[in-house]
């Protein structure tokens, strides 16, 4: 079975640099969710993920079709594809993005693994925008 790799993280804590890709190979897709609403809250509650599919409902559209085309190109070469996602401190905007996006790839029948890297951590200032 083929299985994609979704890795949030908080570009406050580690500038707009993903971390080390899960793969051999480097990340197949990275985004930045910055520009969406922020739920200010948890993604990894179910109430926050369904305002914020709501409220940034025609870009998280337009993510989840550019990703099944991106990951179809990668899945025709590799079992395996790598997404990134960031926002300012990787608990809110990213944690749901990703996990709308693995509800979405585990529909079609894939494995997703998601990894939320700073979900726990304490806000920090920043100068990273978002």
């Amino acid at each position: 079975m083929k299985k994609i790799h979704i890795h949030t993280f908080g570009c406050a804590y580690v500038g707009n640099r993903p971390p080390p890709s899960p793969t051999s190979r480097p990340w197949d897709l990275c985004l930045n969710a910055q520009h969406l609403r922020d739920p200010h809250d948890s993604g990894l509650n179910p109430a926050t993920r369904d305002r914020f599919l709501a409220e940034n409902f025609e870009e998280v559209k337009f993510i989840a079709a550019f990703a099944d085309f991106l990951v179809g190109l990668v899945f025709q070469r590799f079992d395996e594809a790598a997404i990134a996602i960031n926002c300012k401190h990787g608990w809110a905007r990213s944690v749901s993005l990703a996990e709308i996006l693995a509800n979405h790839f585990r529909e079609a029948g894939h494995a997703v693994e998601v990894v939320h890297l700073h979900h726990g951590e304490p806000p920090i200032e920043s100068d990273c925008d978002g």
